[in-house]
């Protein structure tokens, strides 16, 4: 949902004050389909003259974590110099190939291990 002119919106830390659900939809692709929830948040952010502001902000399920959000849980969101409009920024920033591999090569020689140590045993 991030469009580019978006990206250049300032980048500001704001508090999920509620949420609602707004409608669930199935989407189809070739051999699978993936439901998809469409939500309003209401979130708290410190506004262009420093108040706090309040805005409602709708986001499909499939651009937000996989864990959700939580009332109360800080977000980053985007916000247009105005205060008037707004979209969720980057989550979690984003684990590197390199190092998401090299974790996942000491797992499988852990696994590997701790195979041999059991097949060795019995």
């Amino acid at each position: 949902m991030t469009f580019f002119a978006r990206r250049r919106w300032p980048l500001v830390e704001a508090i999920l004050i509620d949420r609602r659900h707004i409608k669930k939809f199935l989407v189809r692709f070739d051999a699978t389909s993936k439901l998809v929830s469409i939500d309003e948040y209401m979130v708290e952010f410190p506004g262009p003259d420093g108040k706090p502001a309040r805005l409602a902000i709708k986001a499909k399920s499939v651009h937000l974590p996989a864990s959700g959000l939580h009332v109360g849980q800080q977000v980053p969101i985007h916000v247009n110099r105005s205060g008037k409009k707004a979209v969720f920024g980057q989550f979690e920033p984003r684990e590197r190939d390199a190092t998401r591999k090299k974790r996942e090569r000491e797992q499988r020689a852990k696994d590997e291990q701790r195979f041999k140590e059991k097949l060795g045993e019995t």
